[in-house]
C-alpha cells in the first residue's frame, strides 16, 4: 500500500492518461484528511470526468467505518469534491474479513 506523507498504508490513487499511444501519469490522488491505515485507493470507479476512490478503513464516527472520495476533473487537474460516509455506518470488526 502507498504511504503518502509518512502515513503508513494511507494509500493513493494514480490517474494515467494515454497520449500518443503512451500512458503518462497525470496526477496522484490522496485523501485530504488521509491517515495511517485508511487504505485509500483499494477501490476505484471512473465515469468520464468523475472518479470515486474508496478508503475502506477510514476512521469515521464509529472507527474503521470507511468512506469514499469524489473527484472531478477541470482541464488536466483532478479536485476533491466530496467525502461520502454512511449515516448508519459501523466499525469493521475482526470477523468481517
Amino acid at each position: 500500500m502507498d504511504d503518502p506523507n509518512g502515513t503508513a498504508d494511507g494509500g493513493g490513487a494514480f490517474v494515467y492518461e494515454r497520449i500518443n499511444g503512451n500512458w503518462q501519469l497525470q496526477q496522484r490522488l490522496e485523501a485530504s484528511d488521509g491517515a495511517v491505515a485508511d487504505y485509500f485507493g483499494r477501490s476505484v470507479a471512473i465515469d468520464g470526468e468523475t472518479i470515486v476512490v474508496g478508503s475502506y478503513l477510514d476512521d469515521v464516527g464509529a472507527g474503521d467505518q470507511g468512506s469514499a472520495y469524489v473527484y472531478s476533473r477541470s482541464g488536466t487537474v483532478w479536485h476533491e469534491q466530496a467525502k461520502l460516509t454512511a449515516s448508519d455506518g459501523a466499525a469493521k470488526s475482526c470477523v468481517d474479513g
